[in-house]
């Protein structure tokens, strides 16, 4: 199973920053190679991601929420590709300062990535690139949110 994980501290509350985790046109900002996000049902999406490798065709996947409290937590579901079956978590928690500590898992649970030799990889692969999306979400959220104090 290969796992990874990202925090990040935001200068906004949970409730500023939750709908950038589920709002097609804010993932869009801030998901890096993501391409296309449509709304398939109150609880599942289709989005399409740019080629992982040069040469090859962009990646479409299937994200089914299976737990959403609003704005404390996000768990959801991915399907793709070649068996590809992954558990995308988003834990939100309001400092006393009223900002929000995020917390971000990608665990894949089947698939090409979640076994062998290329484990290790794919997991440092995903570490780099949650961190760099959780800081253009940071960026993002708190140019939009109101300042508090």
């Amino acid at each position: 199973m290969a796992r990874g994980a990202a925090q990040v501290a935001l200068d906004a509350p949970p409730a500023d920053v939750f709908p950038w985790l589920v709002e097609g046109e804010r993932l869009l900002q801030w998901v890096g190679g993501l391409v296309e996000h449509e709304q398939l049902t109150p609880i599942s999406v289709r989005q399409v991601l740019d080629p992982p490798l040069p040469g090859a065709g962009a990646v479409e996947v299937r994200l089914d929420v299976y737990l959403l409290h609003v704005p404390w937590r996000l768990e959801t579901r991915l399907s793709g590709p070649a068996g590809l079956r992954a558990d995308v978590a988003y834990v939100l928690e309001e400092r006393g300062d009223g900002g929000t500590d995020l917390s971000a898992l990608v665990r894949a649970t089947s698939g090409p990535s979640a076994r062998g030799l290329l484990g290790p990889v794919v997991v440092a692969g995903v570490r780099r690139r949650m961190r760099s999306d959780l800081g253009r979400l940071k960026e993002l959220a708190e140019a939009e949110a109101p300042a508090y104090s």
